[in-house]
């Protein structure tokens, strides 16, 4: 449930439960799990080393994410 509402916390879903019709039954765990995907979400990144060398033409230094996520978006 938490994943496929993206992420709430038990709160967003308490209030979601009291206020709308016919909401999924949620059976809350008693201790406080963490959730990798809200875990990895609030980790800092960190800065990108400094290089004195700087591209000189289009296209010679290209950053990119290498990073890959386990399940497809919905989006």
């Amino acid at each position: 449930m938490h994943r496929r509402f993206a992420h709430p916390s038990k709160e967003v879903l308490r209030h979601a439960r009291k206020h709308t019709q016919n909401f999924p039954t949620i059976d809350f765990p008693t201790e406080n799990p963490i959730c990798p995907g809200c875990a990895l979400g609030k980790m800092p990144n960190r800065a990108f080393p400094e290089n004195p060398k700087r591209a000189t033409r289009p296209f010679e230094l290209v950053h990119s994410d290498l990073k890959s996520f386990p399940m497809d978006s919905y989006h």
